[in-house]
């Protein structure tokens, strides 16, 4: 439902975008969604340490992959956000 979701408005609102662009697009919003399922099945548990410390984990990764990647420009900025 996530990727049908995405592709819809990613084919409607960013027409005018590159096809690389719109697939890391494509790709963060379905992570997101997944973190967010991911949140609440671990909230519901209780588990409260291992979300802080997931978050903490994916944040370092995406930050680190995004400056390692950042002489790709945008399109490198938005592959470290994926990969974290």
């Amino acid at each position: 439902m996530c990727s049908a979701l995405g592709t819809l408005v990613l084919t409607t609102l960013f027409g005018a975008t590159d096809f690389v662009y719109r697939l890391l697009m494509l790709c963060g919003f379905a992570v997101q969604c997944g973190v967010w399922l991911v949140v609440v099945f671990l909230s519901g548990m209780k588990e409260y340490r291992r979300i802080v410390a997931a978050f903490f984990s994916g944040y370092s990764i995406t930050v680190a992959m995004a400056l390692l990647l950042r002489p790709y420009g945008l399109h490198g900025l938005l592959s470290g956000f994926v990969i974290g």
